[in-house]
């Protein structure tokens, strides 16, 4: 109320002052209009320092983060009606641009002056405690396989196959109940057969202690829910960066003393080969084009280890080593763009 007056008081002062020009007035409300200037910088200055205190406490805290993506999520799905943003999700931009066509790993199609990268290649280098960077610049990048001998850090040797079965019988029942693609076994006939039915065949065996034939299981995942649940047979290695994209598909190899079995699988993209018990056999057979130059590659590939290679210039070719008395393989193929 007193400011109130003295303000009052001051302008009826400006208006008794008739001799002053608008200069002098402003000079006289100079000051005035800078300590008003400097309360709203004060007060925009509050207000961002508080804006940002609580962005870090949402973006540090678990519990506040959480609740944060999860309203988050839940105002999305409400405007979706309104805006499909779901395009948003595999676009590298918001603001679209014409950009060069980039090379797609969909498909094997290849360059046959790509021949030459792997004409003095004849043995596949091991590493391990490596980075995806560094398998690509050196290795997949020039079309070159390699083998990172640490994927699994510690490999259970003493789990039994039943034990295995069991697992995933009961935790990844989306994976063996689902319509699986390219499904192939000794263990029923093709016009019957079902993945489930084949596990629950193979589980009742191992349980009985019977007797079985030499046999193999070969299958991919193809469906979604199916390849979500083989996410919980085998996690993503270490090295995989995280701004690559999920395997679109996944394969599992499950054989036990099967001597003659030998088979080439038409995979594209970025192919991880792990073994996860026993060992196998693979070839890798090059491209029809380049076998003036480059030549076949065999190898086994034990339990912990993975095979890393680009497809086009090579396809994969596996059988049983004997070496193990049970071999389980894990395969993911991953589109690069």
């Amino acid at each position: 109320m007193e400011l109130d007056q003295e303000c009052e008081e001051f302008f009826q002062y400006l208006d008794n002052i008739t001799s002053s020009s608008e200069k002098d007035i402003k000079n006289i409300l100079k000051p005035l209009k800078y300590h008003f200037w400097k309360q709203k910088l004060a007060k925009y200055v509050k207000m961002a320092l508080i804006a940002v205190s609580i962005c870090y406490a949402f973006y540090s805290i678990d519990t506040l983060n959480w609740y944060f993506c999860a309203i988050g999520r839940i105002i999305l799905i409400k405007i979706l009606p309104l805006w499909n943003w779901t395009y948003l999700g595999k676009s590298k931009c918001f603001i679209s641009k014409t950009a060069q066509q980039k090379p797609s790993y969909a498909s094997n199609e290849f360059d046959t002056r790509d021949c030459r990268s792997c004409e003095y290649f004849d043995q596949i280098d091991i590493m391990k405690e490596t980075s995806y960077n560094h398998i690509h610049d050196k290795y997949l990048i020039r079309g070159l396989p390699v083998i990172v001998s640490d994927t699994i850090k510690n490999v259970n040797k003493s789990e039994s196959l039943l034990s295995f079965i069991n697992n995933i019988s009961t935790n990844m029942s989306d994976m063996i109940n689902g319509e699986a693609c390219n499904f192939e076994t000794n263990l029923m006939m093709s016009k019957y057969a079902n993945l489930g039915e084949t596990f629950a065949i193979l589980k009742k065996s191992l349980e009985e202690e019977q007797k079985i034939m030499p046999w193999f299981i070969s299958f991919r995942n193809c469906k979604t829910k199916a390849l979500k649940s083989s996410r919980l047979m085998m996690s993503k290695p270490y090295f995989y960066p995280i701004n690559l994209q999920a395997p679109y598909t996944t394969w599992v190899l499950i054989l036990q003393q099967y001597k003659n079995y030998k088979n080439d699988l038409e995979v594209y993209g970025l192919i991880i080969v792990t073994q996860m018990k026993g060992s196998i056999k693979i070839t890798l057979r090059v491209n029809k084009s380049c076998q003036t130059f480059c030549q076949d590659l065999s190898l086994n590939l034990f339990a912990g280890e993975s095979l890393i290679f680009f497809s086009g210039l090579w396809t994969l070719s596996y059988e049983y080593t004997e070496e193990e008395s049970y071999s389980i393989t894990f395969i993911t193929e991953t589109h690069l763009y």
